[in-house]
């Protein structure tokens, strides 16, 4: 019988979202960065914003490079630990089932990785852009 340690539920769940967190608080910060910048009367004084978005998207590919080592871990822990279909259908696993901890561990990696992607993405194209450009 294999004895397996099971991963707490927050350290489950930040690896699942912690990445797509990380990538909605910072998107949402760019957003209000530049429409602070854009859509100011005269004689407010001027954000650093292109610091401000690089380092918020720096930070959240921190959190999401956490999350997706948490979620590697787990996955690493799960992924070849006996015959765990067989055990969940006679009843004999235990709460959770390790299929749903294998299985939520394999979603985090993949969200996590387009996060931040997305957010490597932002920092690398946010100084470069030019500010407040209208389509015409």
């Amino acid at each position: 019988m294999n004895v397996y340690r099971y991963p707490s539920n927050l350290l489950l769940w930040f690896g699942v979202g912690g990445g797509g967190l990380a990538w909605f608080t910072e998107f949402f910060s760019g957003l209000y960065f530049t429409w602070a910048q854009c859509n100011q009367p005269d004689g407010r004084t001027e954000l650093a914003m292109r610091s401000w978005q690089t380092g918020l998207a720096a930070g959240g590919a921190v959190v999401g490079i956490a999350g997706f080592l948490v979620c590697l871990r787990i996955y690493l822990q799960t992924h070849n630990f006996g015959d765990v279909a067989g055990e969940e259908r006679r009843g004999d696993g235990h709460p959770p089932p390790l299929g749903r901890v294998h299985f939520l561990a394999v979603c985090g990696m993949l969200v996590n990785l387009t996060a931040i992607a997305i957010m490597v993405m932002v920092a690398v194209a946010a100084p470069q852009l030019a500010f407040c450009q209208q389509s015409t």
